[in-house]
């Protein structure tokens, strides 16, 4: 195994809805009494709720709500809940559970269709440059006539179902965001009978450790 340093990373969870949430449209008081109370323990206030018309349409409208300062996003709209956060802290990304516990109980019938889950990081590979590690999957370069010299390439590794997992996506590419590291995306999209976000954390930590292992890199 090769350490790997994780520099700078990102966690997005999309879950689409198997219906439409109308109480962002209507009823919206329920659901941001909702938010209020799941969220009170991390500090939620009104002010943290802010209303999105969108593009103006029905489709649309949105509720956004920030969490931890900005350290985490959220977007709630009729067709999904979307969460960003670049800070990989366990409290910060436990707080999915407050949001879809809110989501359900302003509408205790929704069901989820489907959850992507991307995890994306930067980092220093020991003894070792990105580009070298990535020549590993992709071995040759092309030349074409009027170009420079390939500095690099990078990998996408596709692969199918795996109940709950429904596909997955390993990127591995050379960082610009840290001198000589690799960028490393895994793309998960898991059943929408993962229902809670601390199974949905559990499971995507762990095709995670999975993925990074299998190409030879520890994460330190």
């Amino acid at each position: 195994m090769t350490r790997f340093t994780i520099e700078q990373s990102e966690i997005e969870l999309e879950s689409k809805f198997a219906s439409r949430l109308w109480s962002v449209v209507h009823d919206v008081p329920v659901l941001y009494e909702a938010l209020l109370e799941e969220l009170a323990y991390v500090g939620l206030s009104s002010m943290d709720l802010r209303p999105d018309a969108g593009n103006g349409s029905v489709g649309g409208a949105g509720l956004g709500v920030w969490l931890f300062g900005g350290k985490a996003n959220v977007r709630i709209g009729l067709d999904g809940v979307r969460f960003q956060t670049s800070s990989p802290e366990r409290q910060v990304v436990d707080t999915v559970d407050g949001v879809i516990g809110a989501v359900r109980r302003a509408s205790p019938e929704l069901r989820f269709r489907n959850h992507a889950v991307s995890y994306a990081c930067h980092g220093s590979i020991e003894g070792m440059r990105a580009a070298e590690f990535v020549r590993r999957f992709v071995p040759s370069s092309v030349n074409i006539d009027g170009f420079g010299d390939c500095l690099g390439a990078g990998a996408a590794l596709y692969f199918g179902e795996a109940p709950p997992m429904i596909s997955s996506t390993l990127t591995l590419d050379v960082s610009r965001v840290v001198q000589d590291g690799l960028f490393v995306r895994v793309l998960m999209v898991m059943d929408g009978g993962v229902g809670t976000g601390a199974a949905i954390r559990a499971l995507a930590e762990q095709r995670t450790g999975a993925a990074l292992r299998a190409v030879g890199l520890e994460n330190s």
